[in-house]
């Protein structure tokens, strides 16, 4: 099993070099709130926006960095959340395909840096 997850991340670390190479156009940044791996939760009272244009840095160690705020919570008696791992999808704005990340998230007040920290294969 941890053979083919090698494998499997192995591949994909070989498609995320071909696109970063090709000076991808980045559409969206969707958000999927997940407190496991594959584990999305919904968060309703939180308002994240749909999507992010601004990516601060994609550099060639493949580092990718984004920055957004949580915009408001809608229900008064929620609980405090804090993200900490999250799911993003990139959207390539010339190919049709979608990449999903797991990011960690560095909170500050409400607004967040999530920083990749590896890339996995997802299946929704």
């Amino acid at each position: 099993m941890n053979y083919l997850r090698s494998c499997i991340s192995f591949l994909l670390l070989l498609q995320v070099l071909y696109f970063a190479t090709a000076e991808l156009s980045f559409k969206s940044i969707k958000v999927g709130i997940s407190n496991r791996l594959n584990d999305i939760v919904n968060k309703e009272s939180l308002v994240f926006p749909k999507t992010l244009n601004e990516i601060t840095s994609l550099a060639s160690d493949q580092k990718l960095i984004v920055e957004f705020e949580v915009l408001s919570s809608l229900a008064s008696n929620d609980n405090p959340f804090v993200l900490n791992q999250s799911i993003l999808y990139i959207t390539s704005a010339d190919k049709e395909f979608q990449l999903p990340i797991v990011a960690k998230f560095l909170p500050s007040k409400n607004k967040y840096k999530a920083v990749l920290v590896s890339w996995f294969y997802f299946c929704a």
